[in-house]
């Protein structure tokens, strides 16, 4: 029969930095993608504004006023339908968090004067407006 020494009851310390790196790295790679406590992020950045203001989901389909005039189909003759084609007022930022960005250009007595106009729809990098982002076509 051959005696054995006793196993220890707990390992051993581990005394060296590089043994304890793989066990560290994947906090050292995710630290900085937490953010801090209390960070206050700007409003297009906010996770938990993404939603705000939005409108219930709908059907697409057209609502007239009576039967008969359902019957043609022809959602220009409901009085609820209106086309957003035409010209509309429009504004460049590159950035959302831009000192430029207009804020409360929803109001009725916001002064859209100094904006540029813009065929809708159409595409704002064909306008002049960013970076073109499919460029296999010359703008």
């Amino acid at each position: 029969m051959v005696n054995h020494p006793a196993a220890p009851s707990h390992p051993a310390p581990c005394n060296s930095v590089p043994a304890l790196l793989p066990a560290l790295l994947p906090v050292l790679l995710l630290a900085p993608l937490i953010p801090a406590a209390g960070a206050a992020r700007p409003v297009w950045a906010d996770p938990t504004r993404q939603h705000e203001g939005l409108e219930p989901a709908a059907a697409t389909a057209t609502l007239f006023a009576d039967a008969a005039t359902a019957r043609t189909n022809d959602r220009a003759q409901s009085p609820f339908y209106r086309p957003l084609n035409g010209a509309w007022k429009f504004h460049w930022v590159a950035h959302p968090g831009d000192a430029a960005r207009p804020r409360e250009f929803w109001r009725a007595d916001f002064d859209d004067r100094a904006w540029k106009t813009i065929p809708v729809p159409s595409c704002v990098e064909l306008e002049g407006h960013g970076i073109p982002i499919y460029t296999n076509t010359v703008y």
